[in-house]
């Protein structure tokens, strides 16, 4: 029916589509919104939030859909407030595809507080990782914004975090340790390349190889011997055999990781090589 009413839009067809949002079914509720996207309909903002929060991911991306061809102002403070975790999580997502993280400042701090809020909260993991992605994409688009203090606030509840144990969680707490360069985090990461150390697992050489990746990224908080522990990974994975390209590769993250060198950091690197 929804996909019917939809071919006719109109106040009457219109006002249908909003009541089938409250369907029991997720398909039913998926083609409602479909359907009010083709008609551009506007969705009342009660009637979405559930949606937002749906187990079903599709039906949460198409009320995603429908949120972003509202007026932002009317939905940012309350859904970003709002105390499901999942509708913040969406309303970040369409904050930071409609730009106006990147384009608006007083966005931005709400948009950080909001994820630092979600940070500290118990979640599933799924939400976890989705919550972390928005960090990402927050701290991309907020800049300059996002320097303002904020690094100083992300940083307990990131290096408490890590690690968990859990690959894809890991893999994004070291994109956001390296990225917003968190006071403590390069010690964390290279602590991390020191446990797993020599090894024959492909999945812990796996791990290695992406917390260097993260390493070279970072520019600021290096002590000499943090740098010396981290170049040490080089000669232990000089020997580890990948595809083709696996040593050119590796090769590119020690070129881009000297470049960052003063001479005198260059200069102490070679009169102490014997320790590496």
């Amino acid at each position: 029916a929804a996909v019917v009413l939809a071919r006719y839009p109109g106040a009457e067809v219109n006002a249908d589509l909003v009541e089938l949002l409250g369907d029991s079914s997720p398909i039913v509720q998926r083609r409602a919104l479909e359907g009010m996207i083709r008609t551009s309909t506007q969705a009342p903002i009660e009637k979405l939030q559930p949606l937002l929060a749906s187990d079903d991911r599709f039906v949460r991306f198409a009320a995603r859909l429908v949120l972003e061809r509202l007026e932002p102002s009317a939905w940012t403070a309350p859904l970003l407030t709002n105390t499901n975790p999942r509708v913040r999580i969406m309303a970040l997502i369409s904050l930071n595809k409609l730009g106006l993280v990147a384009s608006h400042a007083d966005v931005a701090r709400q948009a950080m507080q909001a994820t630092l809020d979600l940070l500290g909260s118990k979640l599933p993991r799924g939400d976890q990782l989705d919550v972390l992605r928005c960090l990402e994409l927050t701290w991309i688009n907020a800049k300059p914004a996002a320097e303002s203090g904020w690094a100083e606030k992300f940083a307990a509840p990131l290096l408490r975090g890590f690690p968990t144990r859990d690959r894809a969680i890991d893999y994004e707490l070291a994109r956001l340790l390296a990225a917003v360069e968190v006071k403590g985090g390069i010690e964390k990461l290279v602590a991390s390349l020191e446990r797993i150390g020599s090894t024959d697992s492909l999945d812990a050489r796996a791990d290695a190889i992406h917390y260097a990746r993260c390493l070279v990224a970072v520019r600021n908080g290096w002590t000499p011997d943090l740098r010396q522990r981290y170049l040490a990974w080089f000669d232990t994975s000089k020997d580890w055999r990948g595809g083709h390209s696996y040593p050119g590769y590796i090769a590119n993250f020690l070129r881009d990781e000297v470049a960052q060198l003063s001479e005198p950091e260059l200069l102490a690197l070679v009169r102490t090589a014997d320790k590496l």
